[in-house]
């Protein structure tokens, strides 16, 4: 019962971020162009964390006829999220060869023993495999919501479908934590990219200018010759 401890402090957590987000939110759009996106995102997650309380209520009051409704919604949830995420543009245009750094994770050593990997990981490989484990154990907490709901149900399949719930809520997490970073990384390295193209802009702006100057010069300096040229057979003749 200690994990299940974990999804209401987590419905906690949101809510009073959720407060802390709505306080500050102006500010946020304006400097911060994925605010909207993380701001979907942990909305999401309650929404998640809400059905997954459901779950839990429907599991204490023993209503069996609501055990599938209940266990798809927060399956529905989980499969929501997954597919905002594979939809956020800056994602999406990864390339494949991007890596997630531990400078660019917080907390990156818990997160390392949690996720079971070690940094510099690809993001796209680290995104897949979140995914993945947030698709599956979704689908096994719809399975033991039909399975605790038939007529004979085997001992203890109410709490299993409760238990079920937990892999689901640490792998969402999981994902959460991954994309933020992720999306933070590919943020940063599009404006370093950006940077680099100014930059070689500038500098082909700037020798393009040194040429015209060069090619003026060049003419000024023809041009002088010539007259030389003129003066001294005026002079000779």
């Amino acid at each position: 019962m200690n994990d299940l401890k974990q999804i209401e402090d987590m419905a906690k957590n949101y809510d009073r971020a959720s407060r802390s987000m709505s306080s500050n939110s102006l500010n946020s759009v304006e400097t911060d162009p994925d605010h909207p996106f993380f701001t979907t995102l942990d909305e999401m997650v309650k929404q998640f964390v809400t059905a997954v309380q459901e779950v839990k209520k429907c599991q204490e009051s023993n209503l069996k006829e609501d055990y599938i409704t209940a266990t798809s919604a927060a399956h529905a949830r989980a499969d929501a999220l997954i597919e905002e995420i594979k939809q956020y543009d800056l994602l999406a245009d990864l390339p494949d060869s991007a890596q997630l750094e531990t400078s660019n994770v917080e907390n990156s050593s818990a997160l390392e023993s949690l996720l079971g990997i070690a940094f510099p990981a690809s993001i796209k490989a680290l995104l897949k495999m979140c995914s993945d484990e947030v698709r599956m154990t979704a689908q096994q907490i719809t399975v033991k919501g039909k399975l605790a709901s038939g007529v004979w149900p085997p001992p203890g399949a109410a709490m299993e479908m409760l238990q079920a719930t937990i892999p689901c809520a640490v792998a969402v997490k999981k994902l959460v934590a991954i994309t933020k970073s992720s999306v933070i990384k590919a943020r940063l390295t599009a404006s370093e990219d950006r940077k680099k193209k100014d930059l070689w802009r500038k500098e082909c702006l700037q020798n393009a200018k040194v040429k015209q100057l060069f090619a003026l010069w060049e003419k000024q300096n023809s041009t002088q010759d010539v007259r030389r040229n003129i003066i001294s057979i005026f002079i000779r003749h």
